[in-house]
């Protein structure tokens, strides 16, 4: 806990680097212990986006365990969508982020 999840299509490069620069941006944020947060990417082979004129999409899921004020989980979803701008050479790009808690009592680390 927490986790960083990065599904992508093919066309988004550098995600190892993507990735790391996620994973440190998130670890330096109030109340995540860096030692066990858990960073990953699914690339996604087959997309529809929209009308179908954009291909090229990234979303961000960031699972925490509950108890973050909305200041701080905007902050960090914020700080997480820059970052992956920052990734994506085309503008076209969709970017999407969103928080969910994990469900304490089932969840086991």
């Amino acid at each position: 806990m927490p986790h960083i999840i990065v599904e992508h299509t093919s066309d988004i490069a550098e995600i190892p680097q993507l990735l790391r620069d996620l994973h440190n941006n998130l670890g330096r944020q109030d109340t995540v212990n860096i030692e066990s947060l858990k960073t990953r990417a699914i690339c996604l082979d087959h997309v529809v986006i929209g009308n179908g004129d954009t291909q090229s999409m990234m979303h961000i899921t960031l699972r925490l365990l509950p108890g973050r004020d909305d200041v701080l989980l905007q902050k960090m979803t914020t700080d997480l969508e820059a970052i992956a701008r920052q990734h994506c050479s085309s503008l076209d790009t969709r970017i999407t982020v969103e928080s969910i808690d994990l469900y304490k009592p089932s969840y086991k680390n």
